[in-house]
C-alpha cells in the first residue's frame, strides 16, 4: 500500500482530501439515517424515502470523488468530459437506490449484504466512470491488481455498512455504519487513484467539449450543498420521528392501563389500539393498527365515531371469528403526536344486556 500512501501524500492537496472526507462522512451519516426511514416506511412512503436517501448518498459519493479529484495534481493540463461526469452521477444515484431497495425489501442478513454489495458496485461504477471522464494530456495506465483490491474493499465495506445499519439498529450501530460507508467510499477512491500512472504525452489533445477543473469544483460544491440540505432535513425528520415515537409509546402505555378498550384514530383509520380492545376482539394490536373503524363496527358507526362528539352509542363489535359483541362507544377529540386525532372508548355491555 506504499504506492497508495505516496499517491495521497505527494500527489494530492491534503486540505481538499480532508474536505472530501468530511463531505463523505456527512453524506454517509445522512444515508444511514435516511435508510432507516426507508426500512420503517410503509409502501405509500417507502419509494419517496428511497429516492431521497439514494439522491443524498449518490450525490455524496459523486462530490467526494470530484473534490478528491480536484485535490489530485498530475502536473499537466486536464479537464472533465461533461457527458461522462453526468453519467457517473446518475450511476451513483441509481445503483445506490437499487442497493437500498434490496437491503430493505425484507428482513434478513442476505438482503442486507446483497443490497450493500450493490451499493458498493455503485461506488465503484461511479469512480471508474468518473475517471473515464478525466481527460489529461498524457497516457493513463492502470495497475490491475490495485483496481481489483479497490473494488473488493469498497464492495465489502459497503455490504458491512448496510448490515450493521439494519441488523438490530441502535445509536452505536448508526455511527458504526456511517464510518464503514465513509471508509467504503474513501478506500475505493484512494486505492484506485494509487492504481493510476500518468505519462505525459503532448500529442494527446484534450477535447474542447470538456469542463475546466474550476467549473467542476463549483459543480462539486453544488452537490455538497444538496447533501448538506438533505442531511439537515434527515436529521430534523429523525428527531421529530423519535419525539413522536416516544410520545406514542408513552400514550400507548397509559392506554394499556385502562380496563376499557381504547382506539386512537386518524379520521376512521386506526393508528393505535390498547391491549383491552385486542383481548375483547381477539385481534392482535399490530393487526388492529392496519384496520379502519368500519372493519370493526360497520360503516354507520365508523362515520359517527369520526365526528368525536362525546355521545355514547351502542353498536356491535365484529370479533376475529365473526362473532358480534355488543359494545358502547364514546369518541372524543385528542392531540396525538402533534396532530388532531380522536380516541374511541369501547365498553363491553354483554353483562348489561343479560341483566
Amino acid at each position: 500500500m506504499l504506492t497508495v500512501y505516496n499517491c495521497i501524500v505527494h500527489e494530492h492537496d491534503l486540505r481538499l482530501v480532508a474536505l472530501a472526507a468530511l463531505i463523505c462522512g456527512i453524506s454517509s451519516f445522512s444515508a444511514v439515517n435516511l435508510l432507516r426511514h426507508v426500512d420503517r416506511s410503509t409502501n405509500r412512503n417507502r419509494y419517496a424515502w428511497l429516492m431521497i436517501a439514494a439522491t443524498s448518498t449518490g450525490f455524496g459519493i459523486w462530490a467526494t470523488h470530484f473534490i478528491a479529484m480536484i485535490a489530485f495534481s498530475p502536473g499537466i493540463p486536464n479537464a472533465y468530459n461533461t457527458e461522462l461526469s453526468v453519467l457517473s452521477l446518475a450511476a451513483a444515484v441509481l445503483l445506490t437506490a437499487a442497493g437500498m431497495w434490496i437491503a430493505t425489501l425484507r428482513g434478513g442478513i442476505e438482503h442486507y449484504l446483497v443490497g450493500g454489495a450493490v451499493l458498493g458496485v455503485g461506488i465503484g461504477t461511479m469512480h471508474y466512470t468518473g475517471m473515464a471522464a478525466f481527460e489529461v494530456q498524457g497516457r493513463i495506465v492502470w495497475d490491475q491488481l490495485l483496481v481489483g483490491i479497490s473494488l473488493v474493499a469498497g464492495i465489502t465495506l459497503a455490504a458491512m455498512s448496510l448490515f450493521v445499519a439494519l441488523h438490530r439498529p441502535s445509536t452505536l450501530r448508526t455511527v458504526s455504519a456511517a464510518v464503514l460507508l465513509t471508509l467504503a467510499i474513501c478506500t475505493l477512491h484512494f486505492i484506485a487513484m494509487g492504481a493510476v500512472s500518468i505519462y505525459p504525452d503532448s500529442s494527446i489533445e484534450i477535447s474542447q467539449y470538456t469542463i475546466e477543473p474550476m467549473s467542476q469544483a463549483f459543480a462539486a460544491a453544488a452537490a455538497s450543498l444538496v447533501i448538506l440540505v438533505l442531511s439537515a432535513a434527515a436529521l430534523w425528520i429523525d428527531l421529530r420521528f423519535r419525539r413522536h415515537q416516544a410520545e406514542a409509546e408513552r400514550m400507548h402505555g397509559l392506554a394499556n392501563a385502562a380496563v376499557e378498550g381504547l382506539i386512537v384514530c386518524d379520521g376512521t383509520r386506526i393508528v393505535s389500539a390498547n391491549d383491552s380492545i385486542a383481548a375483547l376482539s381477539g385481534i392482535a394490536s399490530t393487526t388492529l393498527n392496519t384496520m379502519v373503524l368500519s372493519d370493526l363496527f360497520g360503516e354507520r358507526s365508523a362515520t359517527a365515531m369520526a365526528q368525536a362528539d362525546g355521545q355514547a352509542r351502542e353498536t356491535d363489535l365484529k370479533s376475529h371469528d365473526g362473532t358480534m359483541i355488543p359494545v358502547e362507544l364514546i369518541a372524543r377529540p385528542i392531540d396525538y403526536c402533534g396532530k388532531p386525532h380522536s380516541v374511541v372508548a369501547v365498553r363491553d355491555i354483554r353483562e348489561r344486556k343479560k341483566a
